[in-house]
């Protein structure tokens, strides 16, 4: 499979992957109606700059971000709002939300098939199970 996509490479000339995407098209879900105006934005913002990263089961935990992110700029206790920016930063480190956390969470990539013929049949010239791997 020929994973240099138009001849595009990175900054080190290697060949530039694309995100992967499942077959048909990806489509991020409605959002949430009951979102208050931050957790709006920052949903909206997230789901813009994050479509390479975000899947369909992390959008839970976006809505949780969301929510969390709500209370901590509109509670009037500062125990409540310290708890809500906690929670906040937790859920966003897991999907990429934190400057630090988008150094670590990596776009998810099309994964190359494998000949599995061709790998069972070199894996039998070594030797299979009596021999080296």
């Amino acid at each position: 499979m020929n994973n240099n996509h138009g001849g595009q490479r990175d900054g080190a000339g290697r060949p530039a992957h694309k995100p992967f995407v499942p077959k048909g098209e990806q489509v991020p879900p409605a959002k949430p109606d009951d979102l208050g105006e931050f957790a709006s934005r920052v949903w909206d913002d997230a789901v813009q700059a994050l479509p390479h990263i975000l899947r369909p089961l992390d959008y839970g935990i976006l809505r949780l971000a969301c929510e969390s992110f709500q209370l901590a700029m509109t509670a009037k206790d500062e125990k409540i709002r310290l708890q809500a920016s906690r929670a906040f930063e937790s859920l966003g480190r897991q999907i990429g939300l934190t400057p630090s956390s988008r150094r670590t969470v990596k776009p998810f990539e099309e994964i190359e098939p494998i000949d599995d013929d061709a790998a069972f049949n070199e894996w039998m010239k070594r030797g299979g199970l009596r021999g080296k791997s």
